[in-house]
């Protein structure tokens, strides 16, 4: 789940999409029954970030306020 949540993302890089767009993107294939509640987009993100991190990734997923994630480059510090 993380890894075709890690595409989505990166393919859509800069810019913001909600938990739903996520959440619809990621459960394409399940019917709206089978789908898991869409608080779990955060759990997974948490994941993400965590393998992120520790992986030295030149990149970051944010959180957009009111909006839902975002994927960017990490900036750097001068």
């Amino acid at each position: 789940v993380e890894a075709r949540l890690f595409t989505i993302l990166q393919r859509a890089q800069g810019t913001a999409l909600s938990k739903d767009m996520l959440h619809r993107r990621l459960y394409a294939d399940l019917h709206d029954a089978d789908m898991p509640e869409i608080k779990t987009i955060d759990v997974h993100i948490c994941k993400l970030r965590a393998k992120l991190a520790k992986a030295g990734a030149t990149f970051c997923i944010e959180t957009v306020w009111g909006v839902g994630y975002r994927m960017e480059e990490t900036k750097k510090a001068a």
